[in-house]
């Protein structure tokens, strides 16, 4: 439930801030620096988070991550409502809510494993995954109505109102569930040692190598494409200058909104896979 609001207010901020970015400058290039002063801390401390993860416990972390997202996101409403978006002020707050993300996602993906026998982690991660992709259904469908009536600041209040509720549901978990496995811990050794692991699996492991590249490729072409040209084409093919059209920012929402409904029907269709309640593939490394 806390990931389902914090997902729908994520895409409230995901319609606001390339409309806050691209009415008051009139080009993409601010929104593509913006974007990229969240994007490099948030990928440099995905790795310090899942060491933080190991010493602190995973809801702790996204407790903190949370909760410090929610006071940055609120900060944004606020330089929205003055209307200062420009690089100076947008980009150091962008910059400390990367690296809060980055921090959150590994323990994010530590929590459910946690909670669950792994008999039940497909289900379980299926559900947790749809529920999240549900947001980013329904967080456009939100963000769009919301900013052209009343502008982007009330999307990163309603942003930051997500975070919130995030934080409150994960202390609502209690401690001793969030940091004892409901099942048996699977054979990985000490976690001390996970980091020492892992790289020398990465040189030794083809497949995990072509993995990587995969992804790393993929992103590198999706993510400027998505998050700046889709962004900026629905701004300028439906004549968007300002606030007072509020079908224009209803309609930059619609692809936000037909990604997440792809999400969910693909996270629904693993909730009952082939491989439900049977053991997950594995790998022998060469």
């Amino acid at each position: 439930a806390g990931q389902f609001t914090s997902a729908t207010g994520d895409s409230c901020y995901a319609v606001a801030l390339p409309w806050l970015t691209l009415t008051e400058h009139g080009n993409a290039v601010l929104l593509g620096m913006v974007l990229a002063c969240y994007g490099v801390p948030r990928t440099a401390l995905i790795p310090v988070g899942g060491q933080l993860s190991d010493r602190v416990g995973a809801r702790t972390l996204m407790l903190v991550a949370d909760a410090t997202r929610c006071i940055l996101v609120g900060v944004l409403a606020v330089v929205a409502l003055r209307h200062q978006a420009t690089l100076l002020a947008l980009g150091p707050v962008a910059a400390l809510t990367g690296a809060s993300e980055g921090l959150f996602i590994p323990p994010s993906y530590a929590l459910v494993p946690s909670l669950l026998p792994p008999a039940q982690l497909q289900a379980g991660n299926a559900i947790a995954s749809a529920a999240a992709e549900g947001g980013n259904l329904i967080g456009p469908a939100l963000g769009g109505p919301l900013v052209a009536v009343a502008g982007p600041a009330y999307a990163f209040a309603a942003d930051a109102a997500s975070f919130a509720v995030s934080a409150a549901t994960l202390a609502l978990i209690p401690r001793r569930e969030a940091g004892q496995r409901a099942g048996p811990p699977p054979e990985v050794g000490s976690r001390a040692g996970a980091a020492e692991r892992l790289w020398p699996l990465v040189r030794r492991a083809r497949l995990l190598q072509i993995m990587l590249v995969v992804v790393i490729v993929a992103n590198l072409a999706s993510d400027g494409t998505l998050e700046v040209a889709m962004p900026t084409l629905a701004h300028y093919r439906y004549g968007a200058i300002g606030y007072a059209a509020p079908r224009q920012a209803i309609r930059a929402a619609y692809p936000m909104a037909c990604l997440g409904a792809g999400s969910v029907a693909g996270n629904l269709a693993g909730l009952r896979g082939p491989t439900a309640g049977r053991a997950p593939g594995r790998v022998r490394p060469a």
